[in-house]
């Protein structure tokens, strides 16, 4: 293997125990997946000298991840400057393919310290979530101002298992845009051995954006997801209600219309949250344009529900129009301060109403502009 640096043979040596792979002229190492935490272990272990870490930088201070034109030693895969942590301002090269570390010279120790204090605040952290959820309890049976909406959404906001409005193409776009979230979902799952890293390379981060940079993950994000109930919901909605979409206006032209939901999602997000340095993930915004495109040109269909109360039907523009409200009113909590709960609400808001104005635009196109002489 070669440095990416200086491009000399790359020597193996015995770093306190793990075989690691250093550049005798830079002094920089390579680390496979999984070894700076071996190795920042013996090194706390040992109690060895750790350097002060500078703690004084805020948020708009902070690097922000690039691309480099160095190779890695171990894939020859492009290596990617990341801030490790997203807030710690120790750039190391990161490669996406088979996970490795490049850390130059000095930025071993350095990383020691960031890891050392990182663990400390999680212990202290759930401290304060444990002091927090005590609170919380305590004041569970005090009123809010909208729990009674909440209480109403929640009852009509069921699962949807279908409608009741026939299509006469075959749905392959919805049908091809579930089986590539899977895929997606299954590789950051099983395959990839770092999902931070591909979450910090491929989900938004507006901080970034708003610097020229991380362009890609404009599209990139929306085929991520955190959990499997985050992709369940996502795909399920897709499923049931983009297949009439898909019907009403091709195959391509709604490929474009779900792509470009994506993307007025993320510009809602950005808009309110320029200077958020935490990824967006998710195919919420896209899915959020169908609902909103669905709502102008099925208002009629009969959605089949299924909740804690049992089966049952209701028309879309009820159950579409209490799924938005409940938005609304957590964006509104999320952007006065309360808690968000980790959803970006906006970008809900921006796909929906994206949607919802080409749908407009759509059926105006579709009517007759005069009437035909009698």
């Amino acid at each position: 293997m070669q440095c990416p640096k200086c491009n000399r043979k790359l020597r193996t040596v015995e770093e306190r125990g793990i075989s690691a792979d250093r550049c005798s002229k830079c002094q920089g190492i390579w680390l496979d997946s999984g070894e700076l935490r071996n190795l920042v272990n013996d090194i706390l272990c040992k109690g060895e000298q750790i350097p002060a870490l500078d703690c004084s930088h805020n948020r708009k201070d902070l690097a922000l991840p690039s691309d480099t034109d160095d190779l890695c030693p171990r894939c020859q895969g492009r290596l990617r400057t990341t801030n490790y942590g997203y807030n710690s301002n120790i750039m190391v090269e990161k490669c996406l393919s088979c996970d490795g570390l490049w850390l130059d010279h000095g930025k071993l120790m350095q990383l020691a310290g960031y890891i050392k204090n990182a663990d400390e605040m999680r212990e202290v952290i759930r401290l304060q979530e444990q002091a927090q959820a005590e609170a919380e309890k305590e004041q569970a049976d005090e009123p809010e101002e909208t729990s009674g909406v909440y209480a109403v959404l929640v009852s009509l906001a069921g699962i949807p298992a279908g409608d009741d409005v026939g299509h006469t193409r075959t749905p392959w776009c919805t049908a091809g845009l579930v089986v590539l979230n899977v895929l997606v979902y299954l590789y950051q799952t099983f395959v990839t051995a770092d999902v931070h890293a591909l979450v910090q390379g491929y989900g938004l981060i507006p901080a970034a954006l708003m610097h020229g940079n991380h362009v890609t993950s404009l599209i990139t994000h929306m085929f991520l997801h955190s959990s499997v109930l985050h992709l369940a919901g996502n795909m399920l909605y897709l499923w049931v209600f983009g297949d009439n979409i898909e019907d009403e206006l091709g195959h391509l032209p709604f490929l474009i219309f779900y792509i470009f939901g994506g993307l007025l999602a993320a510009a809602f997000h950005i808009l309110v949250y320029a200077a958020a340095d935490m990824p967006m993930i998710g195919a919420s915004g896209a899915v959020a344009g169908i609902l909103g495109a669905y709502l102008v040109l099925h208002p009629n269909a009969r959605v089949n529900l299924v909740n804690r109360y049992g089966y049952y039907t209701v028309r879309a523009e009820i159950y579409i129009g209490a799924w938005f409200a409940l938005q609304g009113i957590n964006a509104y909590t999320a952007i006065s301060g309360g808690r968000a709960n980790g959803v970006a609400w906006f970008a809900h808001i921006g796909g929906f109403a994206g949607g919802l104005a080409v749908a407009l635009v759509y059926r105006f196109m579709r009517q007759p502009r005069w009437a035909a002489p009698t």
